[in-house]
């Protein structure tokens, strides 16, 4: 009930109103260098992409943000199942929304770093293209949960 409204109200202000373009912006006007840190900056932040793209995946696997949906053994481990059963499916869907705004920040931090410049080209929420980006926002409004 209340607890998969609010998960569902958080997942949406996450994508309508996370400021991952200026948070970049701001962070890689600060972090400006040489060649060589730069290319260490954009190593480390593809890596970070990748690693909590995985850990994403496995999260939003185990979400609903619909309350008939919500069947605690489609949760990837054990433990995640244990973390939506006390959370009322709320911890589940809001780690997911949580991640979701934390991975488009590094996508655009990535393309800022990448152009070199203070303006990003680059607004994916996660590891995936904005065809599939596209195609799963569909799916979330069809299934009520995104699927990666």
């Amino acid at each position: 009930g209340e607890a998969i409204h609010l998960a569902r109200d958080f997942h949406q202000v996450c994508q309508t109103s996370f400021p991952a373009a200026e948070l970049a912006t701001t962070v890689n006007r600060q972090h400006q260098g040489d060649d060589e840190f730069m290319q260490k900056r954009r190593e480390s932040i593809k890596s970070s992409i990748n690693i909590l793209t995985e850990l994403h995946e496995l999260v939003a696997s185990s979400c609903s943000f619909s309350a008939e949906e919500y069947n605690p053994e489609m949760a990837a481990t054990p433990g995640l199942n244990y973390f939506g059963l006390i959370t009322h499916g709320f911890g589940t869907s809001t780690l997911s929304a949580s991640l979701s705004a934390v991975l488009q920040y590094l996508h655009e931090l990535q393309a800022t770093t990448r152009s070199g410049s203070a303006t990003s080209s680059c607004s994916s929420d996660s590891g995936v293209s904005m065809d599939e980006d596209a195609n799963s926002d569909a799916s979330l409004s069809r299934k009520g949960t995104k699927r990666r």
